[in-house]
């Protein structure tokens, strides 16, 4: 016991503390209830003044955010693959890289998009044509992301998302083709955001997948399947079993608990006592 390192979590103030209106104030609940980390999906809609001083005061660190998405009210999920958006990637860049910088995080989830919804029904010569047209465009804008990030020591994060139960025709949909697109983009801060609710609804084997991916993660995320909520023992993952194998890897950086709450998050939180005391 003595050997494993200390598992460190960030409570995602995107989904946990929801209760709370105010976004800013979930930075100080978070650190209340024991987490020395956070991390959130978009924060665009907050000045980064604001988020600034909410983290200050409350003395959590901001481990992780996700990039721009595009327009997610109309359904982008990503942009960085879509052929034709390059110079709206770009631009975009430089906000998320503002509050990145002001929030001291040193992680960007910079998200994919979606394969057209004709690549369902094409056939096989039209599908390799599409793949490449978009794995292109990823690759290129994931390289100038990296670069760009590179300058402010910040690592940048491909999640691999199922298509199956959670978005649809996801772009990085597998952990075998972002590991393809990670070799094809060659830098060394681009790092797996390996969630395991997407693992196990993707293709299970969880114990298998974190030892062969190990040397790739550069952030883990947590939440239980089917339904997304605590990571305790009322689902699919076993996560007592789990946590342990992460420990007995040896991985000592953060993981981000980005679940939603059955009920108010302080009600759900009995699962991680052990590990925050």
């Amino acid at each position: 016991m003595s050997s494993k390192v200390s598992l460190r979590f960030a409570a995602n103030i995107s989904t946990m503390f929801t209760e709370i209106a105010d976004f800013t104030d979930r930075y100080a609940a978070a650190a209340a209830a024991g987490f020395k980390g956070v991390e959130c999906m978009f924060p665009y809609l907050v000045p980064v003044e604001q988020l600034k001083a909410a983290k200050q005061r409350s003395g959590v660190q901001h481990v992780l955010m996700n990039a721009i998405p595009g327009d997610w009210e109309a359904g982008d999920r990503g942009i960085a693959a879509i052929p034709g958006r390059e110079r709206e990637f770009k631009d975009s860049l430089q906000k998320s890289l503002q509050y990145a910088k002001a929030l001291q995080c040193k992680r960007i989830h910079v998200m994919a998009g979606l394969l057209p919804k004709t690549y369902t029904n094409a056939n096989l010569q039209e599908q390799q044509q599409l793949w490449h047209d978009y794995s292109t465009v990823y690759v290129s804008n994931m390289q100038y992301a990296a670069d760009l990030f590179h300058q402010d020591d910040i690592t940048l994060l491909i999640e691999p998302i199922n298509s199956l139960l959670s978005v649809p025709l996801y772009f990085v949909d597998t952990n075998s083709k972002a590991l393809e697109l990670m070799k094809a983009i060659n830098r060394e801060n681009v790092k797996l955001q390996l969630d395991l609710f997407h693992v196990q609804v993707s293709n299970g084997n969880l114990k298998k997948t974190l030892q062969q991916l190990f040397t790739h993660i550069g952030h883990i995320q947590i939440s239980q399947v089917p339904d997304r909520n605590e990571p305790d023992e009322l689902g699919e993952i076993n996560y007592p079993y789990i946590l342990n194998t992460i420990q007995q890897l040896g991985y000592n950086d953060w993981i981000g608990c980005e679940y939603f709450p059955r009920g108010k998050t302080l009600d759900g939180l009995g699962w991680v006592g052990n590990y925050l005391s």
